[in-house]
C-alpha cells in the first residue's frame, strides 16, 4: 500500500499532502522520505483517549506491547509529542485535533492529494470523505477499503474507487 500511495504522489507530481488519521506517523514518514517533490504537508490526529477506545492499533515503539485502547491520555500526549518529534520540518504541520475539528480550521486549505486512514466506523468515515474530498484538489484516497464501513463510504460520497490489486485496503479516486 505504501509503495502505491508513494507512486501515485511522484507520478502525478504532487506538492502538497494531507494525512487524516496519523497515529504514529508511519505512513507520513514513509511519503516524506520518498516523495522529494512535497513541498507542504498537514498531519492531523487527535491522540485523544476518549476517541481511542475502540482502537486496537499497536503504540510499538513508543510503548512497547500495548495498543492505543490501552494508553493513558498522559501517554496519548506523549505520543503525540513524539510523533511532532518525527517531523520538525517546516514543510510539515501536525494538528493534534479531530479530523472535523481539523477540517473546520484548514478545510479551506486545499491539497493536491488527501489520504484518509481516520476512524472506521461509517458515520465517521462517510463525514471525512464528504468534507476531506472538498480539500483534495487532484487526488483523494485512503486505507482499509477492505472494511465494510469503509468501503460504503467511499461509495456513497465518490462511487466506485481504482483499488490496489496488490493491496485491497488502498483506494483512490482522481479528482481531475
Amino acid at each position: 500500500m505504501l509503495n502505491k500511495l508513494v507512486a501515485l504522489i511522484n507520478d502525478m507530481h504532487i506538492k502538497s499532502y494531507a494525512e487524516i488519521g496519523v497515529w504514529l506517523g508511519d505512513t507520513s514518514a514513509h511519503v516524506i522520505k520518498n516523495c522529494p517533490r512535497l513541498e507542504r504537508v498537514l498531519l492531523v490526529d487527535p491522540w485523544c483517549k476518549e476517541l481511542m477506545e475502540h482502537c486496537s492499533m499497536p503504540a510499538d515503539p513508543v510503548f512497547p506491547g500495548k495498543n492505543a485502547n490501552g494508553l493513558t491520555q498522559l501517554e496519548l500526549n506523549f505520543v503525540h509529542q513524539w510523533v511532532k518529534s518525527r517531523f520538525p520540518m517546516e514543510s510539515v504541520k501536525v494538528v493534534r485535533d479531530t479530523s472535523s475539528g481539523a477540517w473546520r480550521s484548514y478545510g479551506h486549505i486545499m491539497h493536491d492529494l488527501v489520504f484518509i486512514d481516520a476512524k472506521h466506523e461509517h458515520p465517521y468515515a462517510l463525514s471525512d470523505i464528504g468534507k476531506w474530498r472538498h480539500v483534495a484538489r487532484r487526488v483523494i484516497c485512503g486505507d482499509d477499503y477492505n472494511e465494510e464501513a469503509v468501503a460504503k463510504a467511499v461509495n456513497i460520497v465518490l462511487g466506485e474507487p481504482h483499488v490496489y490489486h496488490k493491496d485491497p485496503r488502498f483506494w483512490w479516486v482522481v479528482l481531475d
